[in-house]
């Protein structure tokens, strides 16, 4: 093997390494374009089966081989982008002398060309933008160009600074707080490529870039992010990613398989590679068996794959958490709370059947906690479980109220198993005490039965808040928290938090109020 092609393969070596090490953060900080976490897993399968078993005498065929495997095995939205840029990239690096930094810049400037024209629909903020910066030789000073570890040294510190920028660049990154996944991953590769012609870059990736990237698995917004999908209309259901090879021995073209899909309007994502021999697709689709059927009529097509972003996105951004809630008030709360599935069911105009449909549709029900906020509830989807196949079964929260279903929330862990949760939950809720005040009056007055069986009434609500409030604590710090509906006004939210200031110093007071009016308010405390 010549010096060329044994640089090209440990350059590679190197990559597959980093996205190994990486992966997984790349998957937890997944948000473009759908958030489903899994853009590190595909980065890392594109790449981690490519590397040639026998030996090539002739550079040239070796990058054949590694242009073919990338396009077999790129997967997904990122991999298959990356695989358009590497492949064009290998192609002019096979012809050119790889200690010239000149060749490198071209090389890029080739695999960048290459993955636009791939690109229906091109974004900025996304890994195309660092293959965009690297390109261009503007960026390089004349010092930069002198040796390949001062070159390589400025093309990670562009690459880099490119990907921070990714955070301010789509509106998805800034409201989760973070940078694209895409493009930290290509960054991770580039790292991974410098190191093998400057040694010390392989410390700097590992000692400074990855804890980098490490860093935004604490920074990341998840309910910052439902508010904004939740603002944009966006769909809960995502579709599925679908990708195919078509056989190019019927003579078909990219710029045909580009024109047939302007009868699936509602495609996105469309991304099409060309090989000497075949056409990979990728696609996202709401339904990809119209469209499969279509093109299978037309041509040999193979390698066929769908996987459903919804339930991928559902799992990432709702942290194996179904809330079934008796009305939408109080929806906007559990979203905030990082809650992406949630099942509203009035048991006054739905039957049990509803509710139990709906869990039912859910994948990977064993790994699934669902939390109720009414007792009615809670019975009626636990003697729906019993009926589950045992394998098949969800594990469900004692929750009963509003409060126990947001103390629920706030206590799961997602490290820990469901039935672990199960337990360190139950025992959450023994420290919470939930009351709940009805707003009906009779002659006036307000009543409420405290626990000891004391009949209070009054024509004000905060009296009655106060009298309710004094007769449950049990400790002088603890947390009180009110909820109540749109005819509760600011004014009074006000006076009742200036008299509970000045009453109760020591504690802490949050309300949470929902748009439509409750003829009750609650109240937990802990």
């Amino acid at each position: 093997m010549d010096k060329n092609s044994q640089q090209i393969i440990n350059s590679l070596k190197n990559s597959i390494s980093n996205l190994y090490t990486i992966k997984q953060t790349l998957n937890d900080i997944n948000v473009f374009p759908v958030p489903d976490g899994d853009t590190g897993n595909n980065m890392y399968l594109t790449f981690e089966n490519i590397l040639p078993q026998e030996e090539f005498t002739d550079v040239s065929d070796m990058v054949s081989y590694l242009n073919s495997q990338l396009l077999l095995h790129s997967k997904g939205n990122s991999g298959v982008i990356l695989s358009s840029f590497l492949s064009q990239c290998l192609t002019e690096l096979a012809i050119s002398s790889l200690e010239n930094p000149k060749t490198w810049i071209a090389a890029f400037s080739a695999g960048y060309t290459s993955a636009l024209n791939s690109i229906a629909t091109p974004k900025n903020g996304t890994m195309l933008s660092v293959m965009q910066v690297i390109s261009n030789i503007s960026l390089y000073s004349a010092e930069s160009m002198t040796t390949l570890d001062d070159f390589f040294q400025k093309v990670v510190n562009i690459a880099w600074n490119e990907t921070e920028n990714s955070s301010q660049e789509l509106p998805e990154l800034k409201a989760a707080n973070v940078i694209d996944s895409g493009s930290a991953g290509f960054t991770a590769i580039l790292f991974g490529i410098a190191s093998e012609f400057s040694p010390r870059i392989a410390d700097i990736y590992e000692e400074t870039y990855t804890p980098w990237v490490n860093s935004y698995l604490s920074k990341i917004d998840k309910p910052s992010l439902m508010r904004y999908l939740a603002s944009r209309d966006s769909q809960e259901e995502w579709g599925y990613c679908t990708q195919f090879i078509v056989n190019k021995t019927c003579g078909v073209t990219k710029t045909k398989i580009e024109d047939m899909f302007e009868q699936f309007p509602t495609t996105q994502s469309l991304v099409v590679l060309e090989s000497n021999n075949f056409l990979k697709i990728h696609v996202h689709s709401d339904d990809p068996e119209p469209l499969l059927e279509h093109f299978s009529n037309s041509f040999q097509i193979d390698n066929i794959s769908c996987e459903n972003m919804s339930d991928q996105s559902h799992s990432y951004i709702g942290n194996g958490i179904v809330v079934v809630l008796p009305s939408s008030d109080f929806s906007d709360l559990f979203q905030s709370l990082g809650i992406y599935r949630i099942i509203i069911w009035d048991h006054l105009l739905e039957s049990p059947e509803a509710v139990f449909r709906s869990i039912s549709n859910i994948k990977n029900l064993s790994e699934i906690f669902i939390i109720t906020c009414s007792k009615f509830s809670l019975d009626v989807i636990s003697k729906s479980i019993k009926k589950m196949n045992s394998q098949m079964r969800p594990f469900l929260c004692s929750a009963v109220t509003i409060p126990e279903a947001v103390g629920a929330i706030l206590e799961y862990d997602q490290n820990l198993s469901p039935s672990d949760n199960q337990e360190r939950i139950r025992q959450k809720l023994n420290e919470v005490t939930t009351t709940t005040l009805l707003l009906t009056s009779v002659d006036g007055l307000i009543s409420h039965q405290l626990r000891d069986e004391t009949i209070i009434r009054d024509l004000n609500w905060q009296n009655l808040m106060f009298q309710i409030i004094t007769s449950e604590l049990r400790a002088a710090n603890s947390l009180i928290t009110i909820y109540h509906g749109s005819n509760i006004t600011t004014k009074e939210l006000t006076q009742f938090t200036d008299r509970f200031t000045q009453s109760y110093g020591s504690m802490e007071l949050e309300t949470y109020g929902t748009s439509n009016a409750r003829d009750s308010i609650i109240l937990s405390i802990e």
